[in-house]
């Protein structure tokens, strides 16, 4: 796991009460509704300094391809 997949899957144990998340789990089996991705772009605002649509959880639901997104949307950032 890189750094992005280690914050992001850690913002999201912590938000969700649950344990052992992997890049494997959906955001929504893990208990994910629309407050908690508003929630989740949040913490990653103040982790990354980037803004993410609350929608980009919605089209990637499956957490590695959301943190794929999030170092994405980091690049383009930096760019």
């Amino acid at each position: 796991m890189d750094e992005v997949e280690r914050k992001v899957t850690a913002i999201l144990a912590s938000l969700l009460v649950v344990e052992g998340v992997s890049l494997e789990d959906d955001f929504f089996m893990l208990g994910g509704d629309s407050l908690a991705a508003t929630v989740l772009m949040s913490a990653i605002e103040a982790n990354y300094g980037i803004l993410v649509d609350p929608v980009e959880i919605f089209e990637c639901p499956n957490v590695g391809k959301f943190c794929a997104r999030v170092r994405q949307l980091r690049e383009e950032a930096a760019a």
